[in-house]
């Protein structure tokens, strides 16, 4: 076997060839890693957002709960409270009473009516009856008597006419006679005329003048009856007092406020509603108050638009029960739809990105010319009109049908490649 000896001056180069061809080898690997390492494309979801040329819009009205009927207790006329049955907070039935007047005076007055009434009822009694059957003799006397008297004053005058002619009397003593004879006519006359006076009675007129008296007098006392009667105070329907202002011993005004109350178990809702949302407010079926929902009965609108605000007031009756603890005054509310007419796009509220000076933009995803599978991303300013929380329509120029990142937008910028996970 043959030994090649080498020199000890080559080793050192063949040791660097040796190196230089291992590394090029290892730079290829390297480059080839540098290449399959790249990061992969950002996964996105997106949906395809609709045109459309209106929204529905969720409204809150604000309105009280008040009691179906509610009254201010007072007097029509004044005086001296006597009484007070009822304070606040205290429940009371229909009819019952509650407050009392000094009727001392009035009572007083009562009795001189009803005397003066008997005084005018005998005299009316005393008149349909007719006079006394002995005053009617006592006249018919008196007739009798003058008949007689006419009987001798005729006989005397006819004496003095016969002895008259022979001069035996004198010619007054005839004229005499005469006006005796006369005037026992006359008497006889009026004594008849009053006993026929007193036979036919009393005259319509005067009692009808008399009828009309006591009837006057009647009123009288239905009239003092009827203050007598509203010198009480009683309950107009089942209700809770809400206020007392006034204590017994108080002298009173006429028509000063004494109770207040209100409809026990009875209540509605009030709202001010413009008169383009009338329709919906009368498809409601249920009100809010606090956390809370009641059914609706039969809704009211009130046929007046107020003049300040522009708006009606639609009552709601409230069907609620005694432990319900819904009280007068308390805030409720009333949700409605309206519908806007506007040309706009829906999307969800989590879309929307923040730009400059305070406006609103939106991520598009388009597709890439070179892949299917891998889309670019571009920023299209849009309006915001309405939002309900969730989701928001804005106004834009954005393409019918475009993708649209609905979330992790915080991640995107204009530009940037992307793949699209999910379709919504």
């Amino acid at each position: 076997m043959a030994v090649i000896s080498v020199p000890y001056t080559v080793i050192p180069q063949v040791a660097l060839a040796a190196v230089l061809v291992l590394t090029a080898g290892c730079g290829r690997d390297v480059a080839m890693s540098a290449v399959d390492a790249r990061p992969p494309l950002l996964p996105v979801s997106a949906m395809a957002v609709c045109r459309r040329s209106s929204f529905v819009r969720s409204i809150t009205y604000y309105g009280r709960v008040e009691p179906v009927r509610t009254t201010a207790l007072s007097f029509e006329f004044g005086g001296r409270l006597e009484s007070v049955a009822i304070d606040e907070g205290s429940e009371v039935r229909s009819g019952c009473v509650v407050a009392r007047l000094d009727t001392s005076i009035l009572e007083a007055e009562r009795a001189v009516l009803l005397s003066r009434r008997a005084a005018e009822s005998a005299v009316l009694a005393r008149l349909r009856r007719g006079e006394r059957k002995e005053i009617i003799a006592a006249a018919l006397a008196k007739v009798r008597r003058l008949e007689s008297d006419v009987k001798l004053a005729a006989s005397d005058r006819r004496r003095a006419e016969k002895v008259v002619a022979g001069g035996s009397i004198s010619r007054s003593a005839y004229d005499q006679a005469v006006a005796l004879h006369e005037s026992a006519g006359f008497a006889l006359e009026e004594a008849r005329q009053r006993l026929d006076e007193l036979k036919a009675g009393s005259r319509e007129e005067d009692i009808s003048a008399q009828v009309s008296r006591v009837a006057s007098t009647d009123a009288e006392l239905k009239l003092l009856d009827v203050r007598l009667s509203k010198a009480t105070l009683v309950a107009p329907f089942d209700a809770i007092c809400v206020g007392r202002f006034h204590d017994e011993g108080d002298a009173l005004l006429p028509a000063e406020v004494v109770l207040e109350l209100n409809e026990a178990d009875a209540l509605q809702a009030r709202f001010s509603v413009p008169a383009q949302q009338l329709s919906a407010a009368q498809q409601s079926r249920c009100v809010h108050v606090g956390d809370r929902r009641y059914a609706a009965g039969d809704i009211v609108q009130v046929p007046q638009v107020d003049g300040r605000s522009r708006t009606v007031d639609v009552v709601i009756p409230l069907k609620t029960s005694p432990h319900d603890r819904v009280l007068p005054g308390m805030v409720c509310t009333l949700g409605l739809e309206k519908r806007i007419p506007e040309d706009c796009l829906e999307l969800p509220l989590s879309a929307l990105v923040a730009s400059i000076r305070g406006l609103w933009s939106c991520y598009r995803l388009r597709e890439s010319d070179s892949d299917p599978e891998v889309y670019d991303v571009e920023k299209f300013d849009v309006t915001p009109v309405h939002t309900d929380g969730d989701r928001v329509y804005v106004v834009s120029a954005l393409p019918d049908q475009s993708l649209v990142v609905n979330d992790g937008v915080h991640k995107l910028s204009p530009g940037m490649r992307v793949r699209l996970a999910k379709t919504y």
